[in-house]
């Protein structure tokens, strides 16, 4: 995928992304208007009934006053014949809520008509309720006087309004009331629970502060609700309201949504940036790929040509007749032949590791006479080169493990060969054992070039190779501490490494001891 197409599918990818977010906050915000306008509506509401509320206490305490009804006999009128009487039963309501008792009974007949009068104390006839039957008597006689209830009721606030309380001051006509929580009743009669407010209930005539909890002076919206207004429109009173955080409330009323918008957003980000973090890997795994097959030409091309140059020198004519000439190339051709099988099976054992097809031959292993044999072979083994100089610190009482000998073997070597490799002059290597905890730790250290630290998070990649600009100065394929990492993690072990530039690299393997378990 090239560059461009990168770009482009980034460029897209975040106008959809910001297009997204864009409508979501707009919707957010058409909400907020819809539920600011809501919130205005059933605050006027709350407000009338808070009014409603002075009103009704107003009437009372009129009618606790000045008003007794009370009856506590039902009489029977007419020419009923109380022999016909099949049911009597006494029951409560009342003419004015909670507050005057009204006592009444209810009397059946079987087939017969008649009346029913509700007495006052002072013996007078209130009303006269028809019974007509035993099975309608019930439900007529409740809703009758039910009604007459509601038009008594209306009929005596209006009378208290216009008459009993005209000469009262409108401070005097608030003794008694809590203010506070007929307002909080009234709030939350209209479902605005938890809201956060400030009021003021002022005479409107003297200026003067009657209720209230003082309103804030930072805050400019001010609700004025005229109060226990009469027939003659004089204003007796005002209501001063004060909603406190009111953008507040409102984002609360919406929090689903909001927390909904903000999960989804995320979701969408987090996929987004997963999106592109993936197309960045497989563009490097592909240009790691592509650096792979032509370093492995490179690398097979060079014995190749190696050994073709060998053979034509053996059958030269002059050549055979000289038999150290032809040992001499005989053995070019081998140590190119044996360089080329351990590339082979660096890439076997890699494609092995990939599938899970590798079962290791687990046995018990001293540690530290491995290590010392196999540096014993590598240093045997470059004689005719510049051979690396290796210095032992076995300091582990307890190096006897459980491992693979041809795999733990090989993951020194390639340990080994990385310290040569990246070695400028002759490589000198430490190696250092030690016991921690009951586990083998095992250390090789060089006085190389070092690593970065961008190059530290990638090294046990496969096919990541340490090249400083020049595609073919290190030689091998990028698999050799993949191979490693896979082979300790394989045997329950931990490997990490240390490095400086210009101060050598240490790479350090934790193995299980066997007397540990």
């Amino acid at each position: 995928m090239s560059n461009r197409t990168i770009r482009l599918i980034i460029l897209l990818m975040s106008l959809s992304f910001l297009g997204i977010i864009f409508f979501q906050l707009y919707w957010i915000g058409e909400l907020m208007d819809q539920k600011q306008a809501e919130l205005s509506r059933d605050l006027d509401k709350a407000l009338v009934g808070f009014e409603e509320g002075l009103k009704e206490n107003e009437a009372m305490e009129f009618l606790s006053k000045g008003v007794k009804i009370r009856s506590n006999n039902f009489h029977r009128l007419g020419d009923a014949k109380f022999n016909f009487v099949s049911e009597v039963r006494v029951e409560d309501d009342s003419a004015i809520k909670n507050e005057i008792s009204q006592k009444f009974e209810v009397l059946t007949t079987e087939g017969y008509e008649g009346k029913v009068v509700i007495y006052d104390d002072g013996e007078e006839d209130l009303e006269v309720l028809h019974i007509e039957d035993s099975n309608v008597t019930k439900v007529k006689l409740i809703e009758r006087f039910n009604q007459k209830k509601s038009e008594l009721s209306e009929a005596i606030n209006n009378i208290a309004f216009e008459f009993a309380f005209k000469e009262r001051s409108f401070a005097e006509r608030l003794e008694g009331v809590n203010t506070d929580s007929l307002l909080q009743a009234s709030l939350e009669n209209e479902g605005l629970k938890g809201l956060k407010y400030h009021y003021e209930i002022r005479d409107s005539e003297k200026d003067s502060l009657i209720s209230g909890n003082n309103l804030d002076k930072d805050v400019d919206k001010v609700i004025d609700k005229p109060l226990l207004k009469s027939i003659n429109s004089v204003e007796s009173g005002v209501l001063s309201f004060q909603l406190m955080g009111e953008d507040s409330y409102l984002l609360w009323s919406l929090w689903p949504i909001i927390t909904a918008t903000i999960i989804l957003s995320l979701v969408m980000l987090l996929t987004f940036g997963y999106t592109l973090q993936s197309i960045f890997r497989q563009k490097r795994l592909s240009q790691m790929k592509s650096d792979f097959i032509n370093n492995m030409t490179h690398e097979f091309k060079t014995p190749i040509a190696t050994i073709s140059l060998a053979l034509d020198a053996i059958f030269h004519p002059e050549s055979k007749a000289d038999k150290k000439e032809v040992e001499k190339f005989g053995d070019i051709i081998r140590k190119e032949n044996e360089r080329m099988n351990r590339q082979v099976e660096s890439l076997l054992q890699a494609a092995q590791f990939e599938k899970g097809e590798i079962n290791l031959k687990m046995e018990k292993l001293e540690a530290n006479e491995l290590i010392k044999e196999l540096g014993d072979l590598m240093v045997e083994s470059r004689k005719a080169e510049q051979a690396p100089f290796i210095d032992y610190n076995f300091e582990a009482k307890n190096h006897l493990i459980i491992s693979d000998r041809m795999h733990l073997f090989n993951v020194f070597r390639n340990l080994f060969d990385n310290a040569i490799k990246f070695s400028t002059d002759n490589a000198k290597i430490t190696v250092s054992t030690k016991n921690d905890n009951g586990d083998l730790i095992v250390e090789v250290r060089d006085q190389g070039i070092g690593m970065s630290k961008k190059t530290l998070e990638h090294i046990f990649d496969s096919f990541y190779r340490y090249t400083e600009g020049n595609l073919h100065q290190t030689k091998g394929f990028g698999l050799g501490l993949s191979y490693v990492k896979d082979v300790i993690h394989k045997m329950n072990g931990e490997i990490w490494a240390e490095s400086k530039l210009k101060e050598g690299s240490s790479f350090f393997i934790r193995l299980k001891s066997e007397l540990n378990d």
